[in-house]
């Protein structure tokens, strides 16, 4: 699972959320809980490139991670549900994983 923190875009980081990864990885889950630069510093399409990229990567990685990469699911909190919103509304988060993708096209 990766979950991406809130904070009205401009507060927290990774750190202030790592409490979401607990009860999940006690189930057994991998939890990756992502950081990303804050408003105004940059701007939000700026944000959602930094999550795109970071989802690539972690899809391109999953394997020596422990991670299944066929398996992978975003969440978020506040600020964080509407970025992975974002992603998955754009399909830019599943397009740049399909283009790392070791295996080829889906």
């Amino acid at each position: 699972m990766i979950f991406i923190h809130g904070g009205a875009w401009r507060n927290f980081t990774k750190d202030d959320f790592s409490f979401v990864a607990r009860p999940f990885v006690a189930e057994g889950l991998s939890v990756i809980i992502v950081n990303f630069s804050k408003l105004p510093q940059v701007r939000l399409p700026d944000v959602v490139d930094q999550l795109r990229r970071a989802m690539a990567w972690i899809h391109r990685n999953a394997p020596s991670l422990g991670i299944d990469a066929d398996r992978l699911y975003i969440c978020g909190h506040s600020s964080g549900a509407h970025l992975s919103a974002l992603l998955a509304a754009s399909g830019g988060a599943s397009a740049d994983c399909r283009r790392t993708s070791s295996r080829g096209p889906p």
